[in-house]
């Protein structure tokens, strides 16, 4: 048995997915912490009610965000894995990726500029917000550009970089969210949604300068149609997640808040995002190391070899997880939204 322990813990230590999970797991820690607090604060301070407001607001953010960078996140990270040692290749998918990401967002800013009225009144049920969405549409492509640059970071694999951004993050979205809580009440949380992401594009921006690819002239590689073409190919997978599902959550919560009122509306997001939060280390684990990874391997035996590897450190993590939460799952909801 302890020979056993012994070889599991040795062939663990030099798997690659446990590797990138150990590099990223202080900044998952940091980040489910600054997640708990803030939502301990939310709890405390507004309410169900503003658990519920709030929770509209990142879904649509989520959405926006999406549609601004053209869904081509994951695009980027396979591209840039793949040609990361071909300068004359990797370039004209930044480029391109920045031009997509500047044209989405100003496609997305204009739209919600037209309809900025019934946006505000579909989320928050009152047209008193809509100076917040339009701060947002303003600085929409800074969140683009945020997300430009941090699938460079991973496709270039630059692990620590990646990780120290996110740190950083967590600590702004902290600071920032709990003050304007405390000033502003529900008012503040929406601002600091709508312009953390720009602040943090400054701080990741930072990461990309001092990148050893990194040129200027790359981002103005000129318009490749052959290369957009192939980044707008991951937009559809990207919008079945990342656009339809925060969508249903936002229809879901309308339906509660008609039928049940806003306070059962938040109780209910409450629970939904308790039960998401767990996985926050595992997708974003695998989401720094599958797709670099699986772009650099040709051979489809491979590729089947690593999937069956994964799915054997996964899963049991995954299990004692959900035994983890279903076990004390009454006491972190106590300690959480009391």
């Amino acid at each position: 048995m302890i020979t056993y322990l012994k070889n599991l813990f040795l062939r663990l230590k030099k798997n690659e997915l446990i590797r990138v999970g150990s590099s990223t797991s202080a900044a998952n820690a940091l980040k489910m912490g600054v997640g708990i607090i803030v939502q301990k604060f939310i709890a405390v301070q507004l309410g169900p009610s503003g658990i519920a407001m709030i929770a509209q607001f990142q879904n649509y953010l989520s959405i926006t965000t999406s549609l601004a960078t053209g869904g081509i996140g994951q695009g980027i990270v396979k591209y840039v894995s793949e040609f990361r040692a071909n300068k004359s290749e990797y370039k004209k998918y930044v480029s391109n990726a920045v031009y997509v990401s500047l044209f989405c967002s100003l496609f997305v800013a204009a739209v919600q500029y037209i309809f900025i009225q019934r946006i505000s009144e579909q989320l928050f049920k009152t047209s008193e917000y809509t100076s917040i969405l339009m701060v947002f549409g303003i600085t929409i492509f800074l969140f683009a550009l945020n997300n430009v640059f941090i699938s460079l970071l991973n496709g270039f694999g630059q692990i620590k970089d990646y990780v120290v951004s996110n740190i950083l993050r967590s600590v702004i979205h902290l600071i920032m969210t709990t003050f304007l809580i405390w000033k502003l009440g529900l008012e503040g949380a929406l601002w600091s949604l709508s312009v953390i992401q720009s602040i943090v594009c400054i701080i990741t921006g930072y990461f990309i300068i001092r990148s050893k690819w990194f040129e200027i002239e790359i981002f103005f590689n000129g318009l490749d149609w052959k290369v957009i073409k192939k980044l707008l190919a991951f937009s559809l997978v990207t919008f079945s997640t990342m656009i339809f599902s925060p969508y249903t959550d936002i229809e879901i919560r309308n339906l509660i808040i008609g039928q049940l009122g806003i306070e059962q509306a938040g109780l209910y997001d409450a629970l939904v995002r308790l039960s998401r939060t767990y996985f926050t280390i595992i997708t974003m684990s695998l989401s720094v190391y599958y797709v670099p990874k699986l772009s650099s391997i040709n051979d489809p035996k491979l590729i089947r070899k690593e999937l069956i590897n994964t799915s054997k450190i996964v899963f049991p993590i995954i299990f004692v997880i959900l035994l983890f939460i279903y076990l004390l799952s009454d006491f972190i909801f106590t300690v959480l939204y009391s």
